[in-house]
């Protein structure tokens, strides 16, 4: 039996590679020679013969599965994990198996060749071009389903949790789990999935610009500076989060221990995308800069939801244990992962007939739901009424609207800091650049446009007003205040009005004041000179930032615990989003100001 099983493997893998290698070979050389503009019908058997050769293969690879292991047959009942006690049906798996994977070759191989042709080949007959398309949308559908049959049946015979990674140390080669770490050399499937998330990233956005500048590969240099950058930023923004909790009493060098999870995706964006905004800028000359961040970073939204991919085979970023009952209509074996969780080095298992809710889960589907919403609704049906720029802000309101709604679920082994502060802190810093990002680009174009923009300074005082609120502010991590000697609390929070506060805290809210009052003065200074108003302009940003930084180190600066530091974001990060705001409109004046002070000075001359 186990010859049978040894000859099937062998003989599955050696029909994958030859049919996959005929098709790559036979699909590249069509979509290189641009003379060619159909298939013939020699060449569509061809791809028949492969995509047969495909199903057969893969049947073959899972049928040797079950020969290898004869005792599956043997097992009639769950006896670990959430479905334990339950029955198990080996001809129904041994079924699913084998024509989910029959599917599954046959699927995968008519994807390739459709979906290469469907990109690259614009001048193929336009019936073949519709044919070509509907097999590659049909074909994606059949992945799908067939992935969910084969991996339906394997399911109930594997074992809990997923490998996560392998590592090669004196011990040879290891395979590795959340549960089942190891020494020396370690690839984890974390960062593997993180990085198929950054290439579909490069591999989409490359695709948007081939439409306008019919060339490709204009991105490659950027995603190289770009991915690493956020990856550190990343790091770096788990690692503050996590100071005092994780790393304050440990060696220094795991910071640096990346493939066991801690990369936080709200800080790798941010990183990543400004750095790739800033090279689109300053080191391709040829490229519309604005329409390229506009076209590229809401691609960030499919790459984040790959990436999450990569929390499933650690375990983590769960919500709180329920009933399996909400569910059951998942994959047996995404079930049966959620089942476990980690923390730190240590394994939980949720009670009998309990997961854990799959926050990893939520946040990729609605990630993918933001993509599509973003660049197809807001991209296209609403391009009338859009500037460049606004998908930016659109990308960065809707993740932070999702994180902002999905962090008060999350388990609290999984929360940034010491409670869930610090992540609902970061999520408004999204939102709120967001909707600054959005308001900036129309506020340019307007002014482009009009060649008047004189409210501006109005509209930047009246953002900074609310800045004044933020002593005020209850802590957002409870719901209840009492008061006690002339002094307001919040249970589990912090102090919000009390004796503690510093010189700094009261200098912050002067300067938030004073800014206040310039960009009002900067609206009549306008009308006189658009030069000094300018400056008049520089002037009130600059100092709604430095208050922004006073207002941090402001607050009980005596006490700068990790917890405090986490509700002092709070308000800071609202500052800072109406400053970055009032600095956002006054630049919106550098060009035009700088050639009208020089036509001022003639009119004087």
């Amino acid at each position: 039996m186990n010859a049978f099983g040894i000859f099937a493997l062998i003989l599955g893998i050696l029909l994958i590679l030859a049919s996959f290698s005929f098709l790559i070979k036979d699909t590249y050389s069509f979509c290189k020679n641009a003379i060619l503009v159909r298939l013939e019908k020699k060449e569509a058997i061809r791809y028949a013969i492969y995509a047969i050769g495909s199903a057969i293969g893969f049947t073959l690879l899972f049928l040797s599965a079950f020969l290898l292991h004869p005792e599956w047959a043997n097992i009639t009942k769950h006896t670990t994990g959430v479905y334990e006690g339950e029955s198990i049906n080996y001809v129904g798996n041994y079924a699913l198996t084998l024509f989910g994977s029959f599917f599954f070759g046959a699927s995968l191989a008519i994807f390739v060749p459709s979906f290469w042709i469907h990109l690259a080949k614009e001048k193929l007959n336009d019936v073949q071009k519709k044919w070509v398309r509907i097999l590659y949308y049909v074909s994606i559908l059949f992945l799908f389903f067939s992935f969910w049959m084969w991996s339906e049946g394997l399911a109930n015979y594997l074992y809990y949790p997923l490998p996560n990674g392998f590592a090669i140390n004196n011990d040879g080669f290891m395979i590795t789990t959340s549960a089942n770490r190891a020494e020396g050399f370690h690839i984890a499937f974390y960062g593997v999935v993180i990085l198929l998330g950054a290439l579909m990233c490069l591999f989409l956005s490359d695709q948007r610009m081939y439409r306008r500048y019919h060339k490709h590969g204009l991105l490659e240099m950027i995603f190289v500076v770009a991915f690493p950058a956020g990856i550190i930023g990343a790091r770096v923004w788990y690692v503050v989060g996590n100071w005092s909790r994780e790393f304050a009493h440990r060696d220094f060098y795991h910071v640096f221990e990346i493939w066991n999870g801690g990369l936080t995706i709200l800080g790798g964006a941010f990183f990543g995308i400004l750095v790739g905004a800033l090279m689109a800028k300053y080191s391709k000359k040829g490229l519309d800069a604005r329409w390229t961040v506009d076209e590229v970073v809401p691609t960030v939204l499919i790459g984040q939801a790959i990436g999450r991919w990569g929390n499933f085979f650690n375990n983590e970023v769960y919500g709180r244990a329920v009933s399996v009952d909400y569910f059951r209509f998942l994959p047996t074996w995404l079930v049966e992962q959620m089942h476990i969780s980690t923390s730190g080095s240590s394994s939980l298992t949720a009670g009998p007939g309990m997961i854990y809710v799959p926050l990893f889960l939520i946040e990729s589907v609605l990630s993918i739901i933001g993509y599509f919403l973003i660049q197809y609704v807001v991209g296209l049906l609403l391009k009338k009424w859009t500037s460049k720029g606004d998908r930016v802000g659109c990308y960065f309101l809707w993740y932070g609207l999702v994180r902002f709604i999905l962090e008060p679920f999350r388990d609290s082994n999984f929360n940034m800091g010491t409670d869930n502060a610090w992540s609902i802190c970061n999520s408004l810093i999204y939102v709120l650049l967001g909707v600054a990002i959005i308001a900036a680009a129309h506020l340019h174009d307007y002014y482009v446009k009009n060649k008047k923009g004189d409210f501006f300074p109005l509209v930047s005082a009246g953002l900074l007003l609310p800045t004044f609120l933020f002593p005020l502010l209850p802590s957002l991590t409870t719901s209840s205040m009492r008061d006690g000697e002339g002094e307001i609390h919040s249970y589990g929070g912090y102090q919000l009005i009390s004796k503690g506060e510093t010189p700094l805290f009261l200098a912050a809210f002067i300067l938030l004041l004073v800014a206040t009052l310039v960009f009002v003065a900067s609206y009549f200074v306008l009308k006189k000179s658009k030069k000094a108003g300018y400056y008049c302009l520089l002037a009130g940003a600059a100092l709604s930032f430095i208050g922004t930084m006073l207002y941090i180190f402001g607050k009980n600066v005596n006490h700068f615990d990790e917890k405090l530091y986490v509700n002092l974001s709070y308000g800071f990060v609202l500052s800072a989003a109406f400053a970055f705001m009032a600095l956002s409109i006054a630049l919106i004046y550098l060009k035009d100001t700088k050639s009208l002070g020089k036509e001022e000075e003639k009119a004087h001359a």
